[in-house]
């Protein structure tokens, strides 16, 4: 049996550094259709946690088909900084997020489909507070982004699953979908039920 092994560290001074970005959250790689591969990360700084340059998420780029060797980082989404993905504000503090962009937004996924699109997945995050003994923590809505660039530099948000609408009786909470295409939006509610425009 072949035991793992650290390689070489991905994140850090030395290697994301250059783009401002020392200090990453975890990461997520997505092979393009032009053979190389992004990787999302969440919460990103210059140089430690908590520091300046707060962003998420923030994406680099990585062609080196030898990653038994460690991955090598060509450049970054947003060229000589890293720059966060996707148009939101942070909002309220670790323990107290707010409407309607949570404190933070962490990326879940991240895929190229055959038709060019990018397509990314992001969690609002209302609370860092475990919420569970497993530690989970409490988010608002989750979002798609779509970029219908080459090579994902810039995003437009498509959907959100939103948990705070009201829909039916007043006071009566559930979860509905918000699809945009272009400058209209519609919103779905169960059974795709549109509520209002």
């Amino acid at each position: 049996m072949t035991m793992a092994r650290l390689v070489k560290e991905l994140t850090g001074p030395n290697e994301t550094g250059r783009w401002g970005a020392s200090a990453t959250d975890l990461g997520f790689p997505a092979i393009t259709n032009h053979g190389y591969t992004i990787t999302i990360f969440g919460d990103t700084f210059v140089d430690h946690v908590g520091g300046s340059g707060w962003r998420s998420p923030v994406g680099f780029r990585q062609s080196n088909p030898d990653i038994e060797n460690g991955i090598r980082w060509d450049n970054a989404i947003g060229g000589a900084y890293a720059k966060e993905m996707i148009n939101y504000q942070h909002r309220g503090t670790v323990h107290a997020g707010e409407l309607p962009d949570g404190f933070t937004n962490i990326p879940n996924d991240l895929i190229h489909l055959p038709d060019g699109r990018y397509m990314m997945t992001t969690f609002a995050i209302r609370s860092w507070d475990p919420i569970s003994p497993g530690g989970s923590w409490a988010t608002f809505h989750s979002r798609m982004w779509t970029s219908t660039e080459a090579h994902a530099e810039n995003w437009e948000r498509t959907w959100d699953l939103e948990v705070n609408w009201q829909i039916g009786p007043v006071g009566t909470p559930s979860p509905a979908i918000r699809y945009f295409d272009s400058d209209d939006s519609v919103l779905l509610g169960p059974a795709g039920v549109v509520c209002s425009g």
